[in-house]
């Protein structure tokens, strides 16, 4: 009887022996679990935040890259004319003088006054550029002689064409709608026959500054966007008297010198 109640205690520890190990046992696996669940958590949450950083950053390039295809950056080269290009690779430049009395620098005394070729001189000194001057101006012609010789002449090949005109007509009172059309119609074939060349209308020292010949070069100029050489303007800022500034009329070698001056800031000013 006494081994038999010994038996029965024995399995009884025996079996809270095995009781207690199972438990352990699970409780061990249910840790490892538990670990395991939150590695695997802590890794999809830095997968997803790297997934996260990496589609915003993807989504920002992409609105930059669209931002760049509607805001495109102007091309500032493309936007300057074939002259200034070759003055700034220092190319041979082709110039063309279209005008009256005041492009053949009538009134001059001296070479020192001839403006077309202080315009060449200047354009050599300054840029470093060989220049071809050629000028068909011819005395006492009005704007319908001008666009005569345009029509006539071949002009493709010139990259700066100066127009000088207004002095004859204003003296001649040609009628002002008539000037503004045919001026507007020589602008309107240089354009049409030498696109890539750079357009410079003066305006001239002999015309005040409410003259309405004046005024039709500047509307016809601002149609056409151009810009303008304005030798009056450049004479009433010089400082200098009439007597200083003309021979008779017409300018001297001091208000030709203004001229080329003036063509030289415009030039200038457009290189900026």
């Amino acid at each position: 009887m006494l081994n038999n109640n010994k038996k029965g205690i024995a399995m009884i520890i025996t079996l809270i022996l095995v009781l207690a190990g199972v438990l352990t046992l699970g409780i061990l696996k249910d840790k490892n679990s538990k670990d395991d669940n939150q590695d695997n958590y802590s890794a999809n949450i830095e997968e997803t935040k790297t997934a996260e950083t990496e589609e915003t950053a993807e989504t920002e390039e992409t609105a930059e890259s669209e931002d760049v295809k509607e805001n495109p950056q102007t091309e500032t080269e493309e936007d300057v004319s074939a002259f200034y290009k070759k003055l700034k690779n220092k190319e041979a430049v082709k110039v063309l003088i279209l005008g009256d009395g005041l492009a053949l620098s009538q009134g001059s005394t001296s070479n020192n006054g001839v403006w077309d070729s202080g315009v060449s001189n200047l354009i050599k000194n300054t840029y470093g550029n060989a220049v071809e001057m050629v000028s068909l101006a011819q005395a006492r012609a009005t704007i319908s002689v001008g666009l005569s010789v345009v029509n006539q002449i071949k002009i493709e090949d010139y990259d700066l064409i100066i127009t000088c005109f207004g002095h004859n007509d204003n003296t001649a009172a040609v009628n002002i709608n008539d000037f503004e059309k045919t001026y507007s119609e020589m602008i309107t074939q240089i354009k049409e026959k030498s696109p890539k060349a750079t357009i410079l209308p003066i305006l001239p020292s002999t015309l005040a500054l409410d003259n309405n010949y004046r005024k039709k070069i500047q509307e016809v100029a601002t149609e056409n966007s151009l810009t303008c050489v304005d030798t009056k303007t450049a004479f009433v800022n010089s400082g200098l008297t009439d007597a200083k500034l003309l021979n008779g009329t017409l300018p001297n070698d001091t208000g030709y010198q203004l001229y080329t001056q003036t063509v030289g800031e415009t030039i200038k000013t457009a290189m900026k």
